[in-house]
């Protein structure tokens, strides 16, 4: 079978990003080696397989449109196309999340540039042959926004590469903890984010602050990302590309996202044996069992200072790890598992 595949950046970035990579390897391992179309591209990932790097158009209102025309052109008749990206007559489009769905979520005015992405996602969705979502949240989206039909329309959730990660021994985690320069009496709550804003850094500050006087280990929000943040509460540790040693590291994984379409770090961290204290807005949520009691309501801080208290708990009583993460994964995150339910409906 010859694949060809149409993403944005093909290098080290984002959830999409990673998923293309991972996406990549698996085509690899069943002796498929694809071709990537991107508009970016790093000399790691384009040593995987032929890559097309079509360039990155300056003038960002028109980006998505000249990458869509770059990629009807050169794309090969006899590929079959699966997209990340919002390029036309995908045999699959891969959607990750949507432009309709994130503006009413943040409650922001549409821009020129937001108008041109939703243009290009109407068409993108009406030519495509088949809509992989990553969760049945965008499914409805999908469907309330872009008005798709629901027999076109198949959740697939994305992949992990559970060879990578794992529980770690208490002995390997301590090593790690001193490795990062956190302290044993301190609960460490992991914030990976590229964007900190739409991930809910304010309202997580705010609420420990609120919390730090009634619980019996002091928080630290280990926060993962490019941006640093100046605040007493924040250990900055910038970009990190081992995060199966950072998820064993710390005591728990935070996220207040006000958008998040599904959050592969959620089922990253729980496959690690770290629990996930998340908004229910993540749609990673649809498929970890809330065995404990840590998801709450964005909308309502104090479910989220009531999560605090009742991890502070845990970590006290020594009983905050995962044994078993499967048990938590309402469904199977291999990479092999995926890609034959993605190549089942090519």
């Amino acid at each position: 079978m010859n694949i060809a595949i149409a993403t944005d950046k093909f290098q080290h970035s984002g959830g999409m990003e990673r998923y293309v990579f991972d996406l990549v390897q698996g085509l690899l391992a069943l002796q498929i080696t694809p071709q990537v179309f991107a508009m970016k591209s790093s000399a790691e990932f384009t040593a995987l397989c032929p890559t097309h790097t079509l360039g990155q158009f300056p003038i960002a209102q028109l980006r998505y449109a000249v990458f869509n025309a770059k990629v009807q052109k050169r794309l090969p008749e006899n590929h079959k196309l699966i997209a990340t990206s919002l390029v036309d007559n995908a045999d699959i489009l891969i959607c990750g999340g949507n432009h309709l769905g994130f503006l009413q979520a943040t409650k922001r005015k549409a821009t020129i540039k937001d108008k041109m992405t939703i243009k290009r996602g109407i068409s993108a969705y009406a030519t495509a042959k088949k809509i992989v979502t990553h969760s049945k949240k965008m499914a409805d989206e999908l469907q309330q926004f872009y008005h798709v039909a629901k027999d076109k329309i198949i959740t697939i959730y994305p992949p992990v590469n559970s060879e990578n990660f794992y529980p770690l021994s208490n002995e390997e985690r301590q090593n790690l903890r001193q490795k990062f320069g956190f302290s044993d009496n301190e609960n460490i709550l992991l914030f990976p984010s590229a964007n900190h804003q739409l991930k809910g850094l304010d309202l997580i500050i705010e609420t420990v602050q609120s919390a730090q006087k009634d619980v019996h280990h002091p928080i630290k929000i280990a926060v993962c990302g490019k941006q640093a943040i100046q605040h007493p509460l924040i250990i900055n540790l910038g970009f990190i590309k081992n995060m199966p040693e950072l998820y064993n590291a710390v005591d728990f994984t935070v996220l207040a996202s006000i958008y998040e379409a599904f959050g592969l770090v959620g089922i990253e961290s729980v496959l690690c044996g770290t629990k996930t204290i998340f908004a229910t807005t993540c749609g990673c949520t649809e498929v970890i069992k809330d065995t404990d009691g840590l998801f709450f309501n964005r909308m309502q801080p104090e479910t989220l200072k009531q999560r605090l208290f009742k991890a502070d708990k845990m970590k006290l009583e020594n009983n905050y790890r995962i044994d078993n993460p499967q048990d938590y994964i309402l469904y199977n995150p291999t990479l092999s598992h995926h890609i034959d339910k993605v190549l089942e409906i090519i």
